[in-house]
Order: structure tokens, then C-alpha cells, then sequence
């Protein structure tokens, strides 16, 4: 049955001998169960294999496969890996994985480079995203200075609200000119258990213009 299959693979990566590691690899190459090849990738996670789980990640042609190997590496911190892979890689959904797990790994640097320099705007900001679930709020309001897209920018409010920097989000609000980004930046606000963004919300409600 499958179950005992995909216990049996587990034991293998605990096991984590150069040749449970080489029966891993035979198991996932003739496999056409995806639970038992997706737990053969939890085995070489488990057994610190990175090499074998890169391969995966480099040739897998089912998406959720390779979206797991993804994953997987950025749990094993393979940030290294991880940049490699960003760089040869052409598909965005894939691309978009791979940010993913660079946040998994709390890759601040990989994930700002991509932020500033990728030039597929989804991309760009879905990095400027996962820079606020990595806690890069500094990062975040460097570059909301620098940034005059306002799409961008907004994606920037995003990211401080998911890194629940209201005191920046506010800063922002002070500075800021562009109405539909003040809108959105109290819309953000508005969302957050902060007192203090609340009290800033009502001074410029009442505020007179």
C-alpha cells in the first residue's frame, strides 16, 4: 500500500546512509506515485541531501514536484542554490516559487536584489512582498524612497503592513503627496491593531486643508 511506501521512504532519510540515499534516488527516478516521489523529497530533506533535491528542482517537469523541491531548499537555507536557480530559470510561476523559498530561508539580500533590479514587474513585486514577511522594513521604506512606480510603491505599503511596521507606514503617510497612495496607505492602516496609526487616521481626518 502507499502508506507503508511512503513510511518506508521516510526511513530511508532518517537513515541518511550513502546508499538509502541512492535508493531514494531509484525510487523517485521509477516511481509514478507523486505522494511517493513528494515524500522521497521530504527523505532527502530530512537527509540533508540538497544536491539530490536540487536536481529535482532543476529537471522535474510537474510543477508541483519542482514547486516542493523549491521549497525544500529554501527550508535547507540553500540560498546559494536558490540564486543559481533564479538566474536560469524562465518560467515566472517557477520564478515566483523561488522567491518563496527565499523568504522560507529569510534571504533578505536575494529577495532585495530582485526587488530592485528584476524586470518582470510581477516578480518585482511579489520579492517586494515577501520583503516584509523576512522583516526587512528598513529595506522596504529605503525603497519606497528611491521608487517612483506607483504600483510599486503600493506594493511597498503591502509589504510594511505584512512586516506590521505601522510607525514607517506612517512616516510614509506624512511624506507622501500622491493621494491615491495616502488613500491606500490609510487603507492599510486602517487594517493594523496599532493606536498610533489610528491616532494619525483621525488627526488627518479632522486635520484642515
Amino acid at each position: 500500500p502507499a502508506e507503508l511506501q511512503v513510511e518506508a521512504v521516510r526511513s530511508l532519510g532518517i537513515a541518511g546512509d550513502p546508499e538509502d540515499l541512492r535508493a531514494l534516488s531509484e525510487i523517485y527516478r521509477t516511481s509514478a506515485s507523486k505522494e511517493t516521489r513528494g515524500a522521497v523529497l521530504e527523505a532527502f530533506m530530512i537527509a540533508d541531501d540538497e544536491k539530490a533535491i536540487l536536481e529535482v528542482a532543476r529537471t522535474e517537469s510537474d510543477r508541483e514536484l519542482r514547486g516542493k523541491a523549491i521549497q525544500l531548499l529554501g527550508a535547507l537555507d540553500s540560498t546559494a542554490a536558490l540564486a543559481e536557480l533564479y538566474k536560469s530559470e524562465s518560467s515566472r510561476e517557477v520564478k515566483v516559487k523561488i522567491l518563496e523559498g527565499m523568504m522560507i530561508a529569510g534571504e533578505k539580500e536575494q529577495l532585495l536584489a530582485a526587488a530592485r533590479n528584476e524586470p518582470d514587474r510581477e516578480l518585482r513585486g511579489k520579492a517586494i512582498e515577501l520583503l516584509g514577511a523576512v522583516g526587512a522594513d528598513a529595506e522596504l521604506v529605503e525603497l519606497y524612497r528611491v521608487t517612483q512606480d506607483r504600483e510599486l510603491r503600493g506594493k511597498i505599503i503591502q509589504g510594511l503592513m505584512i512586516a506590521g511596521n505601522g510607525k514607517a507606514m506612517i512616516g510614509l503617510l506624512r511624506q507622501e503627496t500622491d493621494p491615491e497612495l495616502k488613500k491606500q496607505i490609510i487603507q492599510h492602516l486602517s487594517m493594523m491593531d496599532d493606536e498610533e496609526a489610528m491616532n494619525e487616521i483621525e488627526r488627518l481626518l479632522t486635520e484642515k486643508p
